[in-house]
């Protein structure tokens, strides 16, 4: 039996009497010339991706290595082969951590379905292809020179991602390979990081990568996104390299949407800013509570040693300050793709979901995986047993997975988790600065 140890941070935060923080950024003082809305305290941009990306990004930042400390924790399932192409169909589990916010994948928590290959992006700024400000279009900006004013605007629009700084950072999954990309210019090969082999060819639209066995992998049709955002992008086809035309498998998903406002369980966007100002009564210490609006106190300390500050209701003329509120998450709505078959060389390969948890805690999680021949006689199935982790969170775990197939014994891989009734609601604000659920 496998056991997979949940562990969850335990911090104790010590109440200071004056010094109060309520976000999970570290903020930092910037003042800004020529502005007439004031102070900006911008973050960079988050744009929402679904938990299957986060997992993949995991096996990027965080290798399974001796170095980083990961296991490498792969359960086998069944391998497609077809032609010159075989994949490992597996599961595999991350050890870095249970961040709430991230959501569970289909597989359960810190779980990934090997399967489908993909290709996944984090925007840093504005997407490449975003017309006039992305990366593909940076020669329309050139570097102002030494004229001061124009300088200052040329700056303000990179913080302000206005334009773009740099360019997006592409992660791809193949059956024996994978590894990370950058797009310089539209129409030539991305730069991929190690340098490999792989040809990666993407000019804001579809993607298509050739292997360092000529293998095509098409990444056209169905893509994650957020708003315009394309976020993820599905391998449609994969076509041999002995001959490029024949198709050798195909993959088919459905989607769905829902609205992602991350106001309702992010605090990445709430700001406590305290700053020394002069008014008519002189110098004080202002407090500024920063959420949508703005609501302005002034802080009055305590004279007894050990005492709490008080604060009193202010105007914003009163403040003589301005900070302008701005939000690091694009709000809009978030597509999720979820693999429904493979087809290959007569064989079908289908996937199917179920819901689990409450009304507000529900899941759309694993049910089985079916393999036929041509004649629609079983291969082989796969069921998974997937539950939250209580009854207050939609966080979910991988209890067991079956293997069965016609004249064979049952596998059965069960896991055991610790402190399940600790894990918090995706909507707790106790997290650290690295997303880790912290006790109060």
């Amino acid at each position: 039996m496998n056991k997979i140890n949940l562990h969850i941070n335990e911090t104790k935060i010590r109440r200071l009497p004056l010094v109060l923080l309520l976000t999970c950024l570290p903020l930092f003082t910037t003042t800004m010339r020529g502005q007439s809305n004031g102070i900006s305290l911008d973050v960079p941009r988050i744009v929402p991706v679904s938990p299957a990306v986060t997992e993949m990004g995991k096996y990027q930042f965080y290798p399974v290595s001796h170095c980083t400390g990961i296991p490498d924790i792969t359960i086998p399932l069944y391998e497609i082969v077809a032609g010159e192409v075989t994949i490992p169909v597996s599961l595999s589990y991350h050890s870095a951590g249970l961040r709430p916010k991230e959501r569970s994948g289909v597989a359960g928590t810190g779980w990934t379905l090997n399967l489908e290959p993909s290709v996944s992006r984090q925007i840093r700024g504005v997407a490449d292809e975003d017309f006039d400000r992305g990366w593909f279009y940076r020669s329309r900006h050139p570097e102002p020179g030494n004229d001061e004013l124009k300088s200052f605007q040329y700056y303000e629009d990179k913080v302000n991602n206005v334009i773009d700084t740099q360019p997006d950072k592409f992660t791809y999954k193949l059956p024996h390979g994978g590894g990370s990309a950058f797009a310089m210019n539209p129409f030539d090969p991305m730069c991929t990081v190690p340098l490999n082999n792989d040809r990666i060819k993407y000019s804001g639209g579809d993607i298509e990568i050739t292997d360092e066995n000529g293998v095509r992998y098409s990444f056209g049709g169905t893509r994650e996104k957020c708003g315009d955002y394309t976020t993820r992008w599905l391998c449609s086809s994969i076509y041999s390299a002995r001959n490029p035309e024949q198709e050798l498998v195909s993959f088919s998903y459905y989607t769905i949407s829902h609205i992602i406002n991350p106001s309702l369980y992010y605090n990445l966007d709430d700001r406590l800013i305290f700053d020394k100002v002069q008014n008519s009564n002189g110098s004080s210490m202002v407090m500024i509570k920063q959420t949508n609006t703005n609501d302005y106190y002034r802080v009055e300390p305590g004279y007894v040693i050990g005492g709490e500050a008080s604060l009193e209701i202010m105007s914003s003329t009163d403040a003589a300050t301005y900070y302008s509120p701005t939000s690091a998450y694009v709000r809009d709505e978030l597509s999720e793709a979820f693999l429904t078959s493979a087809d290959y060389m007569g064989n079908h390969l289908s996937v199917s979901y179920k819901s689990t948890g409450g009304e507000l805690t529900h899941s759309d999680v694993l049910d089985e995986i079916e393999v036929t021949d041509a004649d629609g006689s079983l291969i082989r199935k796969i069921k998974f047993y997937i539950t939250p982790y209580n009854d207050k969170t939609s966080l979910t775990k991988l209890d067991s997975v079956c293997i069965s197939a016609p004249g064979a014994e049952n596998r059965t891989y069960s896991f055991r988790y610790f402190y399940t009734s600790s894990v918090p609601s995706i909507y707790t604000t106790a997290v650290d600065h690295w997303g880790f659920f912290y006790r109060r």
